[in-house]
């Protein structure tokens, strides 16, 4: 069978992925295949450096020249992004060796005799989600990016739109660099660009990781599927070796799951939440047209993201609790199966769900969760 990873849908993800320093490892590269690693990781760098520098202008404007509070937390917010952005880069170049191994996991269960039929159409359907999801996200980039654009006409000072709050959030730094300097002009459109993509490749990263949390959800599904206390007579039967084998595989694919991607998952919301807060922030203390719609539009970005995040920790929580509903449904009626199956629903109780650090679940409860800090803080600063 086809390695999963090299699916057409992989392959660009991995392409995009591999200018932020996240690669997937190979142990046998060709002597060409490691020039070309080399040479996308010195990409990485360029592209992560080049956006920090080509922010400088602005991010000098800001403190020099600005008084609007508004400005420096929104600049705040940024710095502070690309902060997260690079810990995330390391945090996945740091664990390369666990990458391998666990999509060297992956695709053992994916390739197994068992269920073949059943993991063919698993491969197929998992990357539908996350390749709609990352369509979805993009365009919601691209309608962030268009605000700046539509808030140009408020710029002009003799218009009748024009607005002083908007002016000196959006339009100051007009004046205050020269934009007929040749150099001011390429610096604008690499910032532009680098930005761009910057964004893109989180997606692209966050839609591999969407991928394994689907694969879960499916997998547990496919278990319950294949469950029967009429095919299981008894632990000893070999139909339930087969499946017990599965469902240890399953477990340890969650298990590597959580301990190679929590800290990816929780710096991704950590993130967006702070761009909750600042761009609610934001939009409620100088609430006018155009910084509405363009916090908006930040806003729907990491309220998509949590969401999307905690909606398919949920299926995972959703599949798993059925899993235990049929482990726990029969066992009255085959009483030599009640001592295998309660250590089966303790182990899906214990393991299959997605934690995010050592201390939360991702479920709709902590969405709900992280709603309720940025209403929180929003309430709290509109006070002030």
């Amino acid at each position: 069978m086809k390695s999963v990873f090299e699916t057409k849908q992989c392959a660009w993800l991995q392409k995009i992925n591999a200018a932020t320093g996240v690669f997937i490892s190979k142990e046998n590269y060709t002597h060409a295949e490691r020039i070309s690693k080399l040479l996308w990781e010195v990409i990485a760098i360029f592209f992560i450096v080049g956006t920090l520098i080509t922010n400088i202008p602005y991010w000098r404007y800001t403190f020099e020249k600005s008084s609007s509070t508004a400005l420096i937390v929104c600049n705040l917010s940024m710095i502070l992004h690309y902060f997260v952005i690079i810990c995330r880069s390391i945090d996945m170049v740091s664990h390369k060796t666990k990458l391998r191994r666990f999509l060297e996991t992956v695709d053992r269960i994916l390739e197994s005799n068992e269920y073949s039929a059943d993991h063919n159409n698993i491969k197929r359907e998992a990357w539908k989600i996350p390749g709609k999801i990352l369509i979805c996200q993009i365009f919601i980039l691209l309608g962030s990016q268009a605000t700046f654009f539509l808030a140009m006409p408020s710029f002009d000072k003799d218009s009748q739109s024009f607005d002083s709050v908007e002016y000196e959030i959006f339009g100051g730094y007009l004046e205050y660099v020269d934009y007929t300097n040749i150099r001011v002009q390429i610096f604008t459109v690499a910032n532009f660009l680098l930005n761009l993509f910057m964004w893109i490749k989180i997606y692209a990263m966050d839609c591999l990781i969407y991928f394994f949390i689907v694969l879960i959800a499916k997998e547990i599904n496919l278990l319950r599927k294949n469950f029967s206390f009429r095919q299981f007579s008894s632990p000893s039967c070999e139909s339930f070796a087969k499946w017990t084998q599965q469902f240890e595989s399953i477990k340890s694919f969650v298990v590597d799951f959580n301990d190679l991607f929590s800290n990816q998952i929780i710096l991704a919301i950590f993130d967006q939440t702070l761009a909750l807060c600042f761009t609610g922030y934001i939009s409620a203390k100088y609430f006018t047209g155009t910084v509405v719609l363009a916090m908006a539009t930040v806003f729907l970005n990491g309220f998509s993201q949590n969401l999307i995040y905690c909606v398919l920790g949920q299926s995972v929580v959703n599949e798993a609790e059925k899993l235990m509903s049929q482990l726990s449904s029969g066992t009255w009626s085959r009483q030599n199966m009640f001592p295998v199956c309660h250590v089966l629903l303790s182990t899906v109780k214990r393991n299959f769900t997605l934690c995010i650090g050592n201390f939360f679940t991702l479920n709709m409860e902590f969405f709900a969760s992280v709603i309720g800090i940025v209403f929180t803080y929003f309430m709290i600063l509109r006070q002030f």
